[in-house]
């Protein structure tokens, strides 16, 4: 099988995104040559070329012997050769017109910063800035994905054209991951405004996952739970946790995937420990060699060490309280778009306990499909009196 070069500039998100999530999404083999030693030079050299099809700007793509630009032109390539594009020729050219107005969406996207033009700084136009993405928020973001999302409603599928994802699926969301980049203070109100199409963003970002809930164990009046914490994963699973702390303790989150495995001894994540495939035993994240050529990225609660805070347990709580004391929703890790989708998950097990059966669950219209007597559980009747506005 052929071996992509994809070129692209190695540390800002932008247009080279959409070319590999489709290259991700297929599996195909590439190298992302900006991000290799001296690989932004050789990206510079390409452009310069004196003879070929020098492209004008990354990104773009060496296919063999041939070298293609232009995000949707790269897409239009690989979405036929990698089923992520209609065979049919109306199918193809449906799919890359389609492509073409995402790039129109990402165009103005990016002049909501740089409204005087791209060669000044965001710093020197920010007043400009502010009118423009505005006007954005209120005109040109719902028309877009108003757009999409009637297209997606008109397919009869899950995705723009029906049950087969496609790589414009894969670019919108981008364009969403995109908006929440490039918007951090405007990211919490689009799960609101564009429910439907926030949705089915995430069912791209987030690949299954099977999950295993051990719930308890038997009532225990005289246990300080009410239950005795029996119920735990088989011992061929948790024997490296034995290794590791010497018991099993009676809350704690493991994760099992391809490459390796990831314990957490409580349930906030404040500490982890990590196996990959060909180690012998746990090893604290901050010794394990292979984390060390990752940086930090996520920001740590600056409230689980202070002194009186409560530790690990209540500094998600003080998180959330300075939240709101300062109006400032994006020092919330856990704030509502990542909150109440877990919350989701976990009162979804209450039901399946509640009602004895497997619960197959459809987000969308907030319904257990295969068990209807569920729906007591899911949406209550108020008493008089007690309606929620």
């Amino acid at each position: 099988m052929m071996r992509y070069e994809l070129y692209y500039w190695p540390s800002i998100q932008g247009r080279g995104e959409y070319v590999r999530l489709a290259l991700e999404e297929a599996g195909a083999d590439y190298i992302d040559v900006a991000r290799t030693e001296r690989g932004t030079s050789a990206m510079m050299r390409m452009m310069e070329a004196a003879s070929g099809t020098p492209p004008f700007a990354p990104p773009f793509l060496k296919a063999g012997k041939l070298v293609i630009g232009q995000t949707a032109n790269i897409l239009l390539y690989l979405g036929s050769r990698h089923g992520l594009a209609p065979k049919a020729e109306a199918g193809k050219l449906w799919v890359h017109q389609l492509q073409l107005t995402v790039a129109d969406f990402v165009l103005e996207t990016h002049d909501t910063h740089h409204p005087l033009g791209p060669t000044l700084y965001y710093e020197d136009q920010r007043s400009e800035a502010k009118k423009r993405s505005r006007e954005f928020w209120i005109a040109r973001v719902p028309k877009f994905l108003g757009y999409f999302e009637h297209l997606r409603e008109r397919s009869g599928g899950n995705w723009l054209t029906g049950r087969r994802l496609t790589y414009v699926d894969l670019s919108l969301f981008q364009i969403v991951a995109g908006l929440r980049y490039a918007f951090p203070k405007r990211t919490g109100h689009v799960p609101l405004e564009h429910p439907h199409w926030w949705h089915r963003s995430r069912k791209i970002e987030h690949d299954p996952v099977t999950l295993y809930w051990y719930d308890g164990g038997q009532p225990d009046p005289s246990a300080p739970d009410g239950h005795d914490f029996s119920n735990k994963p088989p011992a061929e699973l948790t024997a490296d946790i034995t290794a590791l702390l010497g018991e099993i303790p009676n809350s704690a989150c493991l994760m099992i995937g391809e490459g390796g495995t990831v314990f957490s001894p409580d349930d906030y994540g404040t500490s982890f420990f990590v196996k990959l495939k060909g180690d012998k035993k746990f090893l604290h994240y901050t010794k394990h060699p292979a984390l060390a050529q990752y940086p930090e990225r996520i920001p740590r609660n600056p409230h689980g060490g202070k002194k009186g805070a409560g530790g690990g347990v209540a500094a998600h709580a003080q998180e959330w309280l300075v939240a709101i004391k300062e109006h400032k929703p994006q020092n919330c890790y856990s704030r509502f778009d990542v909150a109440a989708p877990l919350t989701e998950i976990m009162l979804l097990g209450c039901v399946a306990l509640r009602t004895g059966k497997k619960i197959e669950w459809d987000a969308h219209k907030m319904e257990a499909k295969n068990v209807p007597e569920a729906a007591q559980f899911i949406k209550r009747q108020d008493r008089s009196g007690w309606a929620l506005s």
